[in-house]
């Protein structure tokens, strides 16, 4: 009986310290906590940091014993699907090679430069390294139309983020620098 006791009471201080654990998180690092690397594509519903719920395909190669690299890829301009038929048409057949986790997130009918976007994709790029073995060092930003204007807004105002910038069909006005 006493060995009994003292494993429910190693049970319930383990099971204490774990939730413990996850109180720490914010509510964006919850979300992507739960999402496990599994290889194939998926969807994914996140959440942010104010409770607003929003969705991402995601494809994971095959597992490897290596950091893997990560590539935000934007979509153009549309809602609803259009992330979905970006990813399935343009990032993942170009990409695939690559052996990376791409990750194209909704842009909800507003540019890439919007706050709400904005915070989308640099929760990706905080996230991904801590729970899908992504290598901080090898992270790449690509997008078509929207997206490349996107893209050169992020490589533009986060350079230190990426290792690699892939803007397609944009017309985004870059600032020379004198």
């Amino acid at each position: 009986m006493k060995t009994c006791y003292c494993i429910s009471v190693l049970i319930l201080v383990v099971s204490h310290l774990s939730l413990k654990g996850q109180e720490n998180l914010s509510k964006s690092e919850t979300s992507f906590s739960k999402i496990q690397f599994k290889e194939g594509t998926r969807d994914v519903t996140l959440t942010n940091n104010y409770n607003k719920r929003w969705k991402m395909r995601v494809n994971f190669p095959g597992e490897t014993q290596e950091e893997n690299s990560l590539v935000v890829a934007l979509h153009w301009a549309g809602a609803g699907n259009t992330y979905k038929e970006f990813n399935d048409c343009l990032a993942l057949p170009g990409l695939e090679v690559l052996n990376a986790i791409i990750g194209s997130p909704e842009g909800e009918s507003q540019l890439w430069s919007t706050g709400n976007n904005i915070e989308k994709v640099l929760s990706i790029i905080a996230n991904a390294p801590k729970y899908w073995n992504v290598d901080a060092e090898k992270i790449a930003v690509a997008g078509y139309s929207n997206g490349g204007n996107g893209n050169w807004y992020f490589a533009q105002q986060h350079p230190e983020l990426f290792s690699a910038a892939i803007p397609m069909a944009s017309a985004y006005p870059i600032n020379q620098k004198n």
